[in-house]
């Protein structure tokens, strides 16, 4: 164990001083085979950005675009996960949708009302995207038919889930050189496998 220590040189800092920024924004390739994980949104490593319920969908509109993102995790007062919003939700016919059978107008829309439940997702769990590759995500983004999809693990009682990160098909693309289409394609395994195999 060490019982000596040492006072430390400092340095004058000079006019035109920078600082380094996240490289997470930064461009990266990666391959199918590589490891699942390095295409995820790990939450241990980036925060999660949230919203609350009772929120109008402009503000959060507004949130996503502050922060880059095109996800919200919503979330209740004790921080619990209620569900997810998405770009999408907002700017798709979501609203319009809700406020056809509620009526209303678009300025009283709050995010629980069109957000996707956790009720009604399903989840990937880390244990699975842990031995698996980019292209398993793809192929799993593409069959179910998914913008994002959640990952998630016990928490540190082990008694509840844990949200753990988050997969976003555009995200996923980006790494991959390639776009990456999870609406309106025919879900037979050798179609699947043709935009996996895809240059």
């Amino acid at each position: 164990m060490k019982t000596t220590y040492r006072r430390l040189k400092t340095m004058a800092l000079k006019n035109g001083c920078a600082y380094h920024r996240p490289q997470q924004g930064l461009a990266q390739i990666v391959n199918k085979d590589d490891p699942a994980i390095v295409a995820m949104t790990d939450l241990t490593r980036v925060a999660a950005i949230t919203i609350q319920s009772d929120v109008n969908i402009d503000v959060a509109n507004d949130k996503m675009i502050a922060n880059g993102v095109r996800l919200l995790v919503v979330t209740d007062d004790s921080n619990n996960v209620l569900g997810i919003i998405t770009a999408a939700d907002i700017l798709g016919e979501k609203p319009l949708q809700y406020l056809q059978t509620s009526g209303g107008e678009r300025s009283t829309v709050l995010v629980k009302d069109i957000m996707t439940a956790i009720e009604e997702m399903d989840a990937l769990p880390m244990f699975e995207v842990a031995a698996a590759n980019v292209g398993d995500i793809v192929v799993t983004l593409i069959d179910l038919g998914l913008q994002h999809a959640i990952v998630v693990e016990p928490d540190n009682s082990g008694k509840h889930q844990a949200l753990r990160g988050i997969f976003s098909a555009t995200h996923v693309g980006k790494l991959l050189g390639a776009q990456i289409e999870t609406t309106d394609i025919a879900k037979t395994f050798a179609e699947i496998q043709k935009v996996v195999n895809a240059e």
